[in-house]
């Protein structure tokens, strides 16, 4: 390369700096925009399971009390985002913590860096200011396969996959997804996948306190704009759900 050549990739390699202009690998996920859907429950309600309800009465929080509680050990479905917090720029040990606990406990082929450029940070407080909770959270889409990552910083990180369909996967079925998902975790056959259900809805549950981790199995509803043939119009379209949550904090784990 001659001094004329070098000169000039010099020069455009600063516009790149100067400008901003950076090259972002081509991705097959899609982002999905945040607060265009909402998920509902299937007849009766998964969210019993989820530790939510209404036993947290009056206007205590911008964000509704059926996304989140102030109990640290039952603090809400972090499938969805939390409606109605402030959106804060994620500090640089936040996003260490959460891309370090993302690496250990997720395949990196079920996210990527499109996915990751995209999770926000949100803050709100509850019990008039005496609680007060920083998150992130980015839902994104691959085909017709839905997945969020959200988490409780400091406390725990949360990856959700959801598959449209109607079908209540077995235990062992389940094992095998999770394997997929996570080849880190090593499920135990000591510990027990617990069935919580009545005559409406099913919820599988999994904690091995000892690796820190959740795993967790419920049909869930998600209300989409758009016509799907697969749509019931009077509810929203079905899912099974798959949660996989690392706790960063023994007291976080209920």
């Amino acid at each position: 390369m001659n001094n004329s050549a070098k000169i000039l990739l010099i020069i455009a390699l600063a516009a790149f700096a100067f400008f901003g202009i950076v090259y972002t690998q081509e991705s097959d996920f899609t982002i999905q925009e945040q607060g265009k859907t909402r998920t509902g429950a299937h007849i009766d309600t998964h969210l019993e399971f989820l530790g939510l309800g209404l036993r947290y009465p009056g206007p205590v929080s911008v964000v509704p009390y059926w996304l989140r509680m102030p109990e640290i050990e039952t603090p809400g479905d972090y499938f969805q985002y939390p409606e109605g917090a402030n959106l804060i720029p994620l500090a640089d040990k936040d996003i260490s913590e959460i891309r370090n606990s993302l690496k250990d406990l997720i395949e990196d082929k079920f996210y990527d860096s499109l996915v990751f450029g995209n999770l926000k940070g949100y803050q709100y407080d509850m019990k008039q200011g005496k609680i007060h909770r920083r998150e992130y959270y980015v839902k994104y889409s691959r085909g017709d396969t839905i997945y969020v990552i959200s988490g409780l910083i400091g406390k725990f990180l949360s990856f959700y996959r959801s598959l449209p369909g109607k079908d209540v996967i077995s235990i062992d079925q389940l094992k095998k997804e999770v394997e997929k998902l996570s080849p880190s975790i090593k499920l135990k056959n000591e510990i027990p996948i617990i069935k919580k259900a009545n005559e409406h809805i099913y919820f599988n549950e999994y904690l091995d306190r000892d690796q820190k981790i959740r795993i967790r199995n419920y049909q869930i509803v998600e209300s989409w704009q758009e016509t799907d043939k697969d749509r019931d119009d009077s509810i929203g379209k079905y899912y099974n759900l798959i949660e996989i949550t690392k706790f960063l904090d023994e007291e976080a784990m209920p």
